[in-house]
């Protein structure tokens, strides 16, 4: 058999107070964790942002790499073109006759056989020799 105990009111007030005590320190540390999850998203979310904008910038950057590769090789493309009108792309041959001084000025080996072809090669290159000196 158990035995019972006195009544003492003092006591069960102090017990009492003691666990009112730890509730509020229970619900206190609850509070603080929930604090810490929530700035803990946050920071998360900053950096999973942060690296979205990094990526971004990177894609982006590549992005302008391709097209400044594309553009240069459009204009390069476009200065092998024979610039007697018949549109002959330059297939880097021996025959074909280019300007001395720029590079830019090409003609296919069939147009430059034609005497008025030749004058403009002529005159082409009068011109850029007198620009590069």
């Amino acid at each position: 058999m158990r035995k019972s105990r006195g009544y003492d009111p003092v006591g069960m007030m102090e017990e009492n107070r003691k666990r009112e005590e730890e509730k509020k320190i229970k619900e206190k540390e609850k509070e603080l964790a929930k604090e810490q999850k929530v700035q803990d998203r946050q920071k998360k979310k900053e950096e999973q942002e942060q690296k979205r904008m990094e990526k971004e910038e990177e894609r982006q950057k590549k992005r302008d790499e391709r097209e400044r590769v594309l553009v240069e090789k459009r204009r390069e493309q476009k200065t092998r073109e024979c610039k007697a009108g018949c549109g002959g792309k330059c297939r880097i041959g021996a025959d074909w006759m280019g300007c001395e001084y720029c590079d830019v000025f090409w003609m296919c080996p069939s147009c430059y056989c034609i005497p008025c072809n030749k004058g403009k090669m002529t005159k082409h290159e009068r011109k850029c020799q007198k620009c590069t000196k």
